[in-house]
């Protein structure tokens, strides 16, 4: 096994928060779930899987202005 410097360790960290920021770990779980759950259902592509979920979280929501 290689042995990561603390530089390395460090960019590892940066680049697993941006994957998660950028939704990057959710739209891997869908497409594993997909491919596990429901193999006669064809799985969205990453651009339909985000506007379902933007549609999702935005839906119904009232605001003030």
């Amino acid at each position: 096994m290689v042995k990561q410097s603390g530089l390395q360790k460090l960019w590892q960290i940066v680049r697993q928060i941006c994957a998660g920021a950028n939704g990057q770990y959710a739209f891997e779980a869908y497409q594993a779930h997909q491919r596990d759950c429901h193999p006669e259902r064809p799985a969205l592509d990453r651009a339909e899987y985000e506007k379902c979920i933007r549609l999702k979280r935005y839906e119904g929501m009232s605001r003030c202005c």
